[in-house]
């Protein structure tokens, strides 16, 4: 199975292999800026993994196909790119094939970029989903505050009454206008 830090590797490692490609260099140099587009996307899929916090180990879900895809895309590119940079009669020789190699390479790589595509958006309806149930939860709470926090002050105003202060209370909240009247504050 793919992973992430398996895709970033090959991607790595052809950049590395593409600086001293002798031949072939124009289409060898358009799939390196491909690989390099695909580090970023990737890059971007595992930032969203660890935003969402999944619970399974390996990857988001519907990213582990794409990313096999990417990965052996990448392994062709990355094959042939080292083919036109350490034999060039071979890469002279055999253009036309190694030109159908890389075309086929590029092209799995778009399906596999559509595919993320897909998943990435799907994720990010997920943590907006998560998002909007924590944002309704809290909300829920929130609503519910007058209705505690009113209970834990007649509460408290109660414990006060029954004390022998009963009448300084009684002033105090009369004086700060928390009460309109302080013969039926005592009374309730």
């Amino acid at each position: 199975m793919a992973s992430i830090e398996a895709v970033l590797l090959l991607v790595r490692a052809i950049r590395r292999k593409y600086e001293s490609v002798k031949s072939l260099k124009r289409e060898c140099k358009e799939a390196r800026n491909l690989a390099e587009t695909v580090g970023e996307v990737v890059l971007s899929i595992e930032d969203s993994q660890r935003r969402l916090r999944t619970q399974n180990e390996g990857t988001l879900p519907g990213v582990a196909g794409p990313l096999q895809g990417l990965e052996t895309a990448l392994k062709e590119i990355s094959a042939t790119i080292e083919i036109c940079a350490a034999k060039n009669f071979q890469a002279v020789a055999f253009s036309k094939t190694h030109l159908g190699t890389l075309r086929a390479a590029t092209s799995k790589i778009r399906d596999a970029l559509t595919q993320l595509s897909v998943a990435h958006s799907a994720a990010t309806f997920e943590y907006q989903r998560q998002a909007r149930e924590a944002r309704e939860e809290a909300h829920g709470t929130l609503a519910r505050l007058p209705d505690e926090l009113r209970s834990v002050v007649a509460t408290e105003i109660r414990a006060a009454l029954d004390t022998k202060n009963a009448a300084e209370v009684v002033a105090k909240l009369a004086e700060q206008r928390i009460v309109a009247d302080a013969d039926e504050a005592r009374s309730q």
